[in-house]
C-alpha cells in the first residue's frame, strides 16, 4: 500500500500520511467535487530579489502583508517603470499565499496597483457558476486548510507548488446555496470592519 501511494505522491514524510487526511478526503468523496484547475486560472508573480526594493515606487506585496481580510500597507516597494509589465490584481482576483504561510485567500474589490511577491498566486475564476467571494470562502475554510498542509509539508518552510493547487477539490454546490453563503458571511465581514 505505502509503495503504491508513494509513487502517486512521490512523498515519503509522515506527515503526508496522517489519518486527518485520509478522513478528509473520505468525506470529500461523498459530494460532488471540482479542482482548482477545473475552475480557475492560476498565475505567478515575480521575486525580484531585495537589491530592487526601495523606499517610494509601486507597493511590493508579500505574504506578511496578505490576510483573509485585506492586505496591510507594505514597507517595500519596486521601480515602476522597470517592473511595469509584472502582473497586477484585477477585480475578482484572489490572492493566494504559497510559501510560509499557505493557504491564506483574499479577493481583490476592483483592481489594484501593485505586485505581488512570488509567494501569493493570483486565482481568476473562469467557471461562471462559481462565484469568487464564495470560492475565497471555501479556501480559507478548513477542508483547504487541511489539504494545503498536507501538500505543504514534510519541509521547514512551507511550499505549496502551484501544481498541487490546481489540484485542490472542494465542494461543489448551486449557485442559490452559494449566493446565500457570500451574503451572510460579506455582512459579517463588513460589521466586523466597521469595529
Amino acid at each position: 500500500m505505502l509503495s503504491s501511494s508513494f509513487l502517486a505522491s512521490g512523498r515519503l514524510d509522515a506527515e503526508y500520511y496522517q489519518p486527518k487526511f485520509d478522513y478528509l478526503f473520505s468525506k470529500l468523496n461523498k459530494f460532488k467535487t471540482k479542482t482548482i484547475k477545473q475552475i480557475a486560472t492560476l498565475s505567478k508573480s515575480i521575486e525580484p530579489g531585495s537589491d530592487t526594493y526601495i523606499e517610494k515606487g509601486i507597493p511590493f506585496i508579500r505574504v506578511a502583508d496578505l490576510s483573509k481580510f485585506g492586505l496591510s500597507q507594505p514597507t517595500i516597494y519596486l521601480d515602476r517603470f522597470k517592473f511595469k509589465d509584472v502582473i497586477r490584481p484585477q477585480k475578482d482576483t484572489i490572492l493566494l499565499s504559497k510559501d510560509g504561510s499557505v493557504g491564506i485567500a483574499y479577493k481583490v474589490e476592483g483592481p489594484i496597483d501593485v505586485i505581488t511577491s512570488g509567494a501569493i498566486v493570483h486565482l481568476n475564476v473562469t467557471d461562471k457558476e462559481v462565484l469568487p467571494d464564495y470560492l475565497t470562502l471555501v479556501i480559507n475554510s478548513v477542508v483547504i486548510k487541511l489539504q494545503a498542509e498536507r501538500d505543504a509539508g514534510g519541509s521547514i518552510i512551507q511550499h505549496w507548488k502551484p501544481s498541487e493547487i490546481e489540484k485542490v477539490n472542494y465542494s461543489d454546490t448551486t449557485n442559490a446555496g452559494t449566493n446565500q453563503i457570500v451574503k451572510i458571511a460579506t455582512k459579517k465581514f463588513c460589521s466586523s470592519q466597521r469595529k
